[in-house]
C-alpha cells in the first residue's frame, strides 16, 4: 500500500493504484456452499476483503507471467524494485479497474457565470492480495526471495512507462 501511494504521489499516473484492506475474522459458525458441502469450520480464522465491482483481472504474477497490455502494472512492479534499492518487488497484481468521471475543478464559472460541464475521467486500479518478494524472505511462503525477484526481472519487458521513469 505504501509503495502504491508513493508511486501515485511521485508520478501522478492518470490511473491511480489503490490496495484494499483485508481483515482477519473468526468464523462464528460453520459455513456450507449451495450444494451443502462444508467449506469453513466454526472458529476458523480467515482473511476477508470487500467484494470488488467490475471485471476481476490478473495483471502479473510472482512466477513471472505478465499481461503486457497492463503497462502501468508492469512498470509499478519494476519501479518497486528500483525504489526499494533492490530489496523488494511487489507483484502478483490483480483486481479491477474502476472508471469514475468527476467534474473539472478548474471550471471557468467566475469568468462566464456558467459552471463547466466538462468531465475528467478519473480511474483507479483497485488491487488486492499482492505478493511482496524480498531478498530477506520477510513475507512468508509466497515471498520467493531473491530467486523470485530475479525470475520476475529476467522475464520483465520494459515498456514505455519504464523508459519514461528511467527504470531501464
Amino acid at each position: 500500500r505504501e509503495y502504491a501511494a508513493l508511486f501515485n504521489k511521485e508520478h501522478s499516473p492518470s490511473t491511480r493504484m489503490v490496495f484494499i484492506d483485508t481483515a482477519l475474522v473468526t468464523c462464528p459458525r460453520a459455513l456450507y456452499d449451495a450444494e451443502g458441502e462444508h467449506i469453513v469450520c466454526r472458529g476458523q480464522n480467515m482473511l476477508v476483503e470487500m467484494l470488488l465491482p467490475g471485471d476481476y483481472e490478473k495483471y502479473n504474477s510472482s512466477s513471472s507471467w505478465a499481461d503486457k497490455s497492463a503497462e502501468l502494472m508492469q512498470c509499478f512492479s519494476h519501479w518497486t524494485h528500483v525504489r526499494s534499492g533492490g530489496r523488494l518487488l511487489v507483484c502478483d497484481l490483480q483486481g479491477v479497474r474502476l472508471d469514475t468521471p468527476v467534474s473539472d475543478s478548474n471550471d471557468d464559472k467566475a469568468a462566464t457565470g456558467k459552471a463547466a460541464s466538462k468531465q475528467i475521467p478519473m480511474s483507479a486500479y483497485v488491487l488486492t492480495d499482492p505478493v511482496v518478494l524480498t531478498t530477506a524472505h520477510e513475507y512468508g511462503r509466497t515471498d520467493l526471495g531473491s530467486f523470485g525477484i530475479n525470475r520476475f526481472l529476467r522475464n520483465h519487458v520494459c515498456n514505455q512507462l519504464c523508459r519514461t521513469l528511467q527504470l531501464t
